[in-house]
């Protein structure tokens, strides 16, 4: 069986830190904002299963950020 090469791992953009650390704030306060979608829709009995995966998204995102850009050192906002 042969195999496909394996993809070389992508470089990180270049990027000043205020605007890494504006990208973390954003992805983390669109959490809280579909967070707060998913208890309303509960609220309301209705399904919110599909927001898992989004909210999952935006929370590996803010990580994803903060390890490839050193700043891990700091607070999360929300």
């Amino acid at each position: 069986m042969i195999s496909d090469p394996q993809p070389a791992p992508p470089t990180v953009p270049t990027l000043e830190r205020q605007k890494a650390i504006e990208f973390i704030a954003y992805a983390e306060q669109y959490v809280l904002l579909i967070q707060w979608e998913q208890r309303e829709l509960r609220r309301l009995n209705r399904d919110s299963s599909d927001l898992l995966p989004v909210i999952q998204g935006w929370e590996f995102m803010s990580v994803a950020l903060r390890e490839s850009y050193g700043l891990e050192e700091i607070e999360d906002s929300r």
